[in-house]
């Protein structure tokens, strides 16, 4: 079993808890604390921390992560060292994006200076004049994210950085790789 660097994360839509899982069995040390909107996912979640024998370590929250002071308690906010999410900021581009800066802005003020892993994808509608067809798959899921008035993320990394910056955050580095005709990125974001 090996030590992780930053051993207290919060997961922002943790959904069936795998991520806290899997680093929980990696560290000993590990705590964690998973934020869900839906009941049934935090019920999943927790049947999956208990079958891997971590429960006692990672405390699952029934709440809307996008309201973060009333989702999790100061005590966890002073805590936590790293926040992860995955395809929870991509809901917030409807409106041009404001309300996906203001959320940052929230992150920020609640978590100065820690680490947000943002794990997410490059849009594409609309964006690019010739869109190549291996990102067919993009397309539809930007027209999705359209028509659930989620609106569409930034098609590449300068245009997250701009969304950062406009936050008061930085994007410190950009992972990207194209997977099933969507280009995805995990951003290492300095709150």
């Amino acid at each position: 079993m090996s030590s992780l660097r930053y051993p207290a994360l919060l997961d922002l839509g943790c959904g069936p808890g795998t991520t806290l899982a899997a680093l929980a069995g990696r560290d000993a040390a590990f705590v964690g604390w998973g934020v869900d909107l839906t009941e049934a996912m935090c019920v999943k979640a927790r049947s999956c921390l208990d079958n891997f024998g971590v429960s006692d370590r990672i405390e699952i929250i029934h709440a809307d992560a996008r309201f973060i002071d009333a989702a999790v308690t100061a005590s966890i906010r002073q805590r936590t060292e790293v926040i992860h999410c995955k395809g929870l900021m991509n809901e917030l581009f409807g409106g041009g994006g404001a309300e996906a800066t203001a959320y940052l802005g929230q992150l920020r003020r609640a978590f100065p200076g820690r680490l947000l892993l943002n794990v997410d994808y490059y849009g594409k509608l609309g964006r690019l004049r010739h869109l190549p067809s291996r990102y067919r798959h993009t397309l539809l899921h930007d027209v999705v994210q359209t028509i659930t008035g989620q609106g569409i993320p930034p098609a590449d990394s300068a245009g997250w950085a701009d969304v950062y910056s406009a936050a008061g955050a930085e994007l410190e580095h950009a992972y990207e790789g194209d997977d099933s005709g969507i280009e995805w990125c995990v951003h290492v974001v300095r709150l």
